[in-house]
């Protein structure tokens, strides 16, 4: 059985932690709890470099909302495992916009098919990868067939942390946006600024 990483987002405001993931109603009425993202280990790509995380958490460290979502998704025999895991900080939003921002894992010359391939979601290695210097090696006709290509493993774990980092964006928006407006506080301290990305091993 593969291990999978579960990841939620927490907001802090006002002295407390509050969990910031999406909800959505079921078709039985009942709210679901929405993760930030599950993926398991061979595909953790980017983000393989910064787990495990060194920073840990107990159940009773988790905001009171995460504490109460993670519990009302667990059957009651395994609520003990719940309550005595760890949970770990991957870190903030910025963590996440850095990592996104990082060099490509691989860079290099490939052929127009293989590139092909690994733009379709193929992960295994090109057959060849030229430098610039062999590229230019090779005769004009032979140079047309390759392209310069910069590539992740997994292919789309950088589209999949972009799409956490544009969630994370929008539940902090849709946070802030929750919070009552008072006339005797600034809106400026109207809003969450600090995050936490966390994770469990499932």
């Amino acid at each position: 059985m593969s291990t999978t990483y579960k990841f939620f987002a927490e907001a802090f405001y006002a002295g407390k932690w509050y969990n910031i993931d999406y909800l959505t109603q079921g078709t039985d009425g009942g709210l679901n709890h929405q993760y930030l993202a599950n993926i398991s280990r061979s595909f953790l790509g980017l983000l393989e470099p910064l787990i495990p995380s060194g920073h840990c958490l107990n159940f009773e460290e988790l905001a009171e909302s995460s504490q109460t979502l993670l519990l009302e998704e667990t059957k009651e025999e395994q609520e003990d495992y719940v309550r005595l895991g760890k949970y770990f900080v991957l870190g903030d939003l910025k963590t996440l916009e850095t990592t996104l921002n990082s060099p490509y894992m691989y860079e290099g010359y490939v052929t127009r098919n293989d590139a092909a391939l690994i733009e379709n979601g193929n992960d295994e290695d090109p057959s060849e990868v030229l430098t610039a210097h062999e590229l230019l090696g090779l005769p004009e006709e032979a140079r047309r067939e390759y392209v310069l290509l910069k590539w992740d493993f997994p292919y789309d774990t950088r589209n999949q942390l972009r799409r956490m980092v544009e969630k994370v964006h929008d539940q902090l928006e849709a946070f802030n946006h929750s919070i009552p407006y008072r006339k005797d506080i600034p809106v400026r301290d109207l809003q969450a600024y600090k995050t936490r990305i966390l994770y469990y091993i499932f």
